[in-house]
């Protein structure tokens, strides 16, 4: 492809320069990154030197794999000649952020006191980790007679446990990546530079507040004067002034109390997060913010590090910078730049003592600063890489952390502004939307500070297609996804035919939506991807197995219990839940006033009002003690329920969920699948779900197993959770629970369904950053929900003075935006002491750079204090006088700026959500989202309750001549066919008009029907025969299992045999017992097993031991063990094998985990690069550390003493020295499913190794290998026994990897033989008609209705 202008002026840049470029989306980014890389590699630049970083693998693989291709095609365009034997195999090292800094620390760590064997931290491990300290200082968080008369009240105990555990784990990411600069370059001293500005605040705030009262709740703000009558004196009327200041008054003390109280919270969490790194130390393990920060201090404190970093790598790349921490930012700078060496910036020659670092990103895809991401990227590059001009000094100094170096003027980035992906009218859209990002109205000069630096419009390649831009608002949710449903099918018979699916993506701000589309969706006839964790947790029955298993681990979280019984399963009324609320409020007030009885500070009183009079008096003293969850755990509860108000249903709703909580928490201490399993059986999901499905398709098989896979997932994701935990870290269901609520915000977000295959995409628009389709529905674009409300509470409404100016790019709306600060959040850290405090508002507003922040704060009063964090004045429009004041005149407040940072934050969003189209781009809201009901029979929604981002979008648009507009009646009625709001412009605008909105408009009738049979009732239904039948033999088996319904044998025989019947007839109706007979009949087991595993997976081992081979007594044992279970114990023997397994995985890829079946390369500090064979040096350096470990165990072991051990390191040295160890491995561990034969089955494959097992054989493509550590079969009958399973292995990565079975190897390798000729047992060249046959024999006839 030939390159642009502004391509070739990065490409041909000088070679030792800095760059800074600005790539728009769709701009070629990566090409340009790669056609530089080569452009130095042909200037002379070794390409050894070269260094790439990016945030993820994926993306360090594409761009390596990019490189390492260009280097060959230009290697083969010079000929033989031209090839340099010595340097040929050398290429560009490419890693991501996190494993280039660990890198550092893996080779230098113990410098700063970290270990070279520090474990790297998982998500679950530090949520577990986390949890355990939360748990260990409840006494902190629910302090015994605390008061906030003392000034010790905080709102950390008014938290759900998770939350709490959140907090803390935010808290500690915000330290390790704001906090840490040259001064400041170690955690606890962070800590404590945060500690000393509380502690300023606090007793700021307290001298402030002094003995006024505070009011409970926040008065209202009045926004205009006190009126005054033509009669009233001036007395009378100043009395009104007063009662206006003193509610002024009141104000500013609730809002300066609510930043006391948060500083507090802070302050008690900051003591958890200590806690927290104190105990990653001990366990030494750490999270990558700690390997980042290990990395600052070794750099900081060991200068040698850093320049012999430079003398490695001369030549930088920075991808995505925008999504750098400040910490990284400020880390990166001080390897690659460090501002001491200054001597020869500018010069045409490198200048000694630093790296050429080119910097790409596009500060509009910003939308990760929830993450840590640093909120001026490229303005602190340019600060710290000298290309900012000298800036005149500030108060105390010039503009912190900059780097001028004399120059006269600023520095620009390069830019990539030329889109290769998007239509014009998308683009269009696009470059609407980011025109206030690009041109300010009015701003206070604190902010002009602050801008980013100037991103340019994008520009449409030469060939762009025109493409299409639709804007609709429905009155109903059910309307807006009806119309998003009609465009995807549009959008498949548009684009259908061209790539690879998926063509259309649906993309939300929230997921709360999602499943209602993806149902909607699946019913049209369109196969769905879904991205994320939404296709398992909006599942109804998740959502209520979640909130019960967070109410059982948090007492405290009424909030659980209450959407637990209000959810379908309980379905308990408002009116119910308001008094089962106030029963619960009754016994805690009791409970506490007893409290306070014993406590001697009251006297015991019947009179109610008395005693609620002393109860609020010492409302702070006395902590709540009874919950609703522990209402329901009491033994008394069917008497309080009597005279609770709850209606006689009422009643049996409580008493059945106290049975389900009760239930659970009696298996609360059990091992953590125990307790999640105990929670669905309490929750009856595993019979309710299957019935549930037979219901609702009566028609179809009952298919169990699809029924119950959001419970499965959940397990599953118990399996995730434990598999995730390091060694000698145990799992607790507070840190499950805690670890769950992560997951929505998780980087690395699993996929349901085949992204190939599916016909839409569903996803937020934060997983869609990367992506892109051929059409693009971004939906909900309601005011409140984008730009989003949540979280941070988000307002934006139109500038009442100004709302709209013009500028040279397009119109400059303007808002009036607030939100909640750092001021009130007690995860964030405060701004002043920050790292990055120059890049972000300063507090106060006129704060001068460098001055001490805990002196400013002496300086303010409550007034003051008050309008800088949340500008009262501003607000009301008035003053204390009650006077209008001009808000020009007066400084922007904290929550008014960063109203402005977030609305820019949601403003990039939709940036990024709109640029993802290549051709048309839908966006949609309605004014009712919950409303169900999807015929266009309703009147036109309001367009004030669009989203601002729509609305600019429509201001656009309407007056294009081209604009297919929808004309609303005047008086339009309700049940009148009635069009959305909205236009369509671009190519196929009729086209889309016509499948969307016209055809709704004409079937209207039918879509009202089907509203209508989807509203009535679902219960009671009609049952058809084969339910009814599976229930009455289900009440059967019930009946029959109980003692009461035994049948006892007719001579009543009272001995061993007849009690024993009884016994297991009582125990589990299964074990072991057909009618009154023990099974002890071969067949008969054979046939009781098979309907036990009716509705399972089958595993290959189970194939192989239920085939057996003609082995009555395998089979007799295998059968056997299954219907009548005895408990095993691991002999040493077997032990022995399960550690050797683990040593061979670890051994063959170290460090790698590919549940996928991926080979997942290991982020190591010697990788060089990531093309130098499946292992790479790095994982072959941990192979070199193993075997050094296993031979000093050997040579300290006494074998007669511990002969198992000695047995063990036997295998793994054999292993070490076979073939094996050269092979290159594929997978190791992958587990495998299929359905063979119509029948699920599933196994795990040990190793599979690229090749056959004889060299000369190139159509054997893998080699699959199962470890064994038993004794070698003898005989021709044993060995075929156990060549059964890899018949099985064969032929399910046949079916997985769609190769042929002829192309795949197998065999047993016995690490037990002395002899290595001995080790090896070849699978069979059998066919797939074959093995299906053995097949048949060894898995059990399955039934769905058992």
């Amino acid at each position: 492809m030939k390159q642009t202008a502004e391509q070739s002026a990065i490409v041909d840049a000088d070679v030792n320069e800095d760059l800074l470029v600005v790539a728009g989306a769709g701009s070629g980014k990566t090409m340009t990154m790669t056609s530089r890389i080569i452009a130095l590699i042909r200037r002379g630049v070794p390409s050894e030197q070269i260094l790439g970083l990016t945030f993820t693998r994926k993306a360090a693989s594409e761009l390596q794999s990019r490189v390492g291709a260009a280097v060959i095609r230009r290697d083969q365009g010079r000929g033989a000649s031209g090839l340099d034997p010595e340097r040929n195999f050398l290429k560009p090292t490419v890693s991501t952020y996190d494993a280039f800094f660990q890198s550092i620390v893996r080779q230098y760590g113990l410098l700063v006191g970290m270990d070279q064997d520090t474990r790297p931290l998982s998500s679950a491990g530090a949520y577990q980790l986390a949890s355990q300290v939360v748990a260990d200082h409840l006494d902190l968080i629910f302090p015994a007679g605390s008061s906030a008369q003392d000034g010790d009240s905080d709102d950390l105990g008014s938290a759900t446990f998770s939350t709490t555990v959140n907090r803390v784990l935010g808290l500690t990411g915000a330290v390790t990546t704001s906090m840490i600069s040259s001064d400041c370059p170690d955690f606890d001293q962070a800590v404590e530079r945060i500690r000393a500005w509380d502690r300023a605040f606090v007793d700021r705030a307290d001298r402030l507040i002094g003995d006024q009262l505070v009011p409970a709740t926040e008065p209202t703000v009045s926004t205009s004067p006190p009126k005054r009558s033509k009669k009233e004196t001036d007395e009378h009327y100043q009395g009104k002034i007063k009662d206006f200041q003193d509610k002024r008054q009141s104000i500013r003390l609730y809002r300066v109390d609510a930043m006391r109280r948060a500083v507090l919270t802070r302050e008690k969490l900051l003591t958890l997060v200590q806690d927290y790194q104190q105990a990653k130390r001990q366990a030494n393990m750490a999270e990558f913010g700690d390997f980042t920060l290990a990395a600052f201090q070794l750099v900081e404190r060991f200068p040698s590090i850093s320049a012999q970093l430079r003398r490695r790598y001369s030549h930088v790349f920075l991808d995505e910078y925008q999504d750098t921490s400040t910490t990284q930012a400020l880390l990166l700078a001080a390897i690659f730049h460090p501002q001491n060496r200054q001597e020869d910036q500018g010069s045409a020659d490198q200048a000694p003592g630093r790296s050429a670092v080119t910097a790409v990103g596009d500060p509009f895809q910003s939308i990760y600063a929830w993450r840590g991401a640093s909120p001026g990227a490229f303005r602190t590059f340019q600060a710290q890489f000298g290309m900012l001009a000298d800036r005149p000094d500030s108060g105390s100094g010039p503009l912190s952390g900059v780097t001028t170096f004399g120059r006269s003027q600023d520095q620009d980035p390069l830019t990539l502004s030329r889109t290769f992906r998007n239509s014009s009218w998308v683009l269009k859209a696009a470059n609407q939307l980011t025109v206030p990002l690009r041109h300010r109205g009015q701003e206070s000069r604190s902010e002009a500070e602050l801008r980013e630096v100037d991103v340019a419009r994008l520009r449409p390649r030469e060939d762009a297609d025109p493409g299409t831009v639709g804007l609709l608002g429905y009155a109903t949710g059910g309307q807006e996804i009806d119309g998003v449903v009609r465009f995807a099918l549009r959008a498949r018979e548009l684009y259908g035919n061209q790539g690879d699916a998926p063509h259309v993506a649906v993309l939300f701000r929230s997921k709360a939506a999602l499943p209602r589309y993806r149902q909607a969706l699946e019913a049209a006839g369109l196969s769905c991807q879904v991205v994320g964790y939404s296709s398992l947790f909006d599942r109804p029955e998740v959502m209520d197995l979640r909130a019960l298993l967070s109410l059982i681990c948090d007492h405290t979280d009424s909030d659980s219990l209450m959407r637990l019984l209000a959810s379908a399963r309980f379905g308990m009324d408002a009116a119910d839940l308001s008094a089962l609320a106030s029963l619960a409020t009754k016994v805690n007030e009791d409970s506490q006033y007893r409290a306070l009885v014993r406590a001697g500070l009251v006297e015991s009183d019947p009179d109610p009002r008395r005693r609620r009079e002393d109860l609020h008096r010492y409302r702070d003293q006395v902590p709540n003690d009874v919950f609703l969850v522990d209402l329901l755990l009491r033994d008394d509860l069917p008497d309080l329920l009597k005279n609770s108000g709850l209606s006689a249903r009422g009643r049996v709703l409580a008493a059945e969920a106290a049975r389900v909580i009760c239930q659970v928490q009696a298996e609360s201490s059990a091992p953590l699948r125990q307790v999640v399993i105990a929670a669905i059986r309490a929750l009856d999901l595993d019979v309710d779900l299957v019935l549930a499905r037979s219901l609702a398709n009566p028609e179809r098989p009952l298919e169990p197993s699809q029924a119950k896979a959001g419970i499965q997932a959940l397990l599953d994701q118990v399996d995730v959770y434990l598999s995730e935990l390091p060694q000698g870290l145990g799992p607790s269901l507070r840190g499950f629970v805690s670890w769950l609520s992560s997951l929505d915000q998780s980087p690395e977000m699993p996929t349901d369904g085949d992204d190939r295959q599916a016909d839409v995409a569903l996803m937020t628009v934060h997983q869609a950053k990367g992506l892109e389709w051929d059409a693009v529905a971004v939906v909900g674009l309601k005011r409140g929900a984008f730009p989003s409300s949540q979280g941070d509470r988000l307002t934006v409404k139109p500038a009442s003075n100004q709302p709209v100016v013009p500028s040279s790019d397009g119109p400059v709306y303007q808002y009036n935006c607030t939100a909640r600060t750092w001021l009130v959040d007690p995860q964030a850290v405060p701004v002043p002491v920050r790292a990055d405090a120059m890049i972000l508002p300063h507090f106060p507003h006129d704060a001068p750079l460098g001055a001490d922040p805990e002196d400013l704060l002496g300086r303010l009063d409550l007034a003051g204090l008050e309008e800088e964090a949340t500008g009262l004045s501003r607000e009301s429009g008035l003053d204390d006088q009650a006077r209008p004041v001009q808000a020009d005149a007066i400084a922007p407040s904290q929550r008014e700026q960063y109203g402005r940072r977030l609305l820019d934050d949601e403003r990039r969003l939709i940036y990024v959500a709109s640029t993802r189209a290549r051709h048309d781009l839908l966006l949609t809201f309605s004014q009712d989202s919950q409303a169900e009901s999807a015929a266009l029979n309703t009147p036109a929604p309001d367009p004030d309750k669009a989203s601002n981002f729509w609305t600019e979008l429509v201001e656009l648009f309407q007056d294009e001549p081209d604009a297919v507009r929808l004309e609303q009646a005047e008086d339009a009625r309700e049940g009148q066919p009635t069009p959305p709001l909205g236009l369509f412009v671009g190519e196929h605008a009729q086209s889309y008009r016509q499948a969307i909105v016209d055809r709704a408009l004409e079937g209207v009738d039918q879509v009202a029907a089907r509203d209508g049979q989807r509203d009535q009732a679902l219960w009671p239904q009609v049952l058809n025969a084969r339910t009814r039948e599976a229930l009455n033999r289900s009440v059967a088996w019930v009946h029959a299992g109980k003692a009461g319904a035994l049948v006892m044998p007719e001579e009543g025989d009272d001995g061993l045999y007849a009690n024993a019947v009884r016994v297991l007839q009582v125990s589990t109706g299964r074990l072991g017992v057909a009618d009154d007979q023990l099974l002890t009949d071969l067949d008969l087991l054979r046939r009781t097993g098979r309907r036990i595993l009716g509705h399972g997976a089958s595993s290959v081992t189970a194939i192989q031991a239920g085939s057996a081979g003609g082995d009555p007594k395998m089979e007799r044992d295998y059968w056997q063990g299954l219907v009548r279970p005895i408990p095993q114990v691991a002999s040493p023997q077997a032990e022995a094998g399960t550690r050797f397994h683990d040593w061979a995985r670890r051994f063959i890829l170290p460090e790698i985990s590919a549940p996928q079946g991926l080979v997942d390369l290991p982020d190591q500090a010697e990788t060089a690069n990531l093309l130098d064979g499946p292992l790479g040096p790095g994982a072959m350096a941990e192979r070199a550390r193993m075997l050094t470990g296993l031979d000093q165990e050997r040579e300290t072991l006494d074998p007669k003493a511990d002969p198992v051990q000695a047995r063990l390191l036997t295998w793994e040295r054999r292993l070490a020295e076979s073939d094996w160890a050269e092979r290159t491995p594929v997978w190791v561990e992958r587990p495998i499913v299929a359905v063979l034969a119509g029948r699920i089955v599933k196994g795990k494959l040990d190793a599979v190794f690229a090749g056959g097992l004889e060299s000369d054989r190139p159509d054997l493509r893998y080699t699959i290998v199962d470890w064994k550590t038993g004794a070698r079969p003898h005989g021709e009958e044993s060995t075929n026994r156990r060549l059964v399973q890899l018949d099985f292995y064969r032929l399910l990565l046949s079916r997985l990897e769609g190769i042929s079975l002829s192309t795949i190897d197998a065999c047993l390798y016995y690490v037990s033989e002395d002899r290595p000729q001995d080790r090896l047992i070849r699978a069979r060249a059998r066919s797939e008609e074959e093995i299906l046959a053995s097949l048949a024999e060894g898995i059990p006839e399955q039934s769905d209705e058992d």
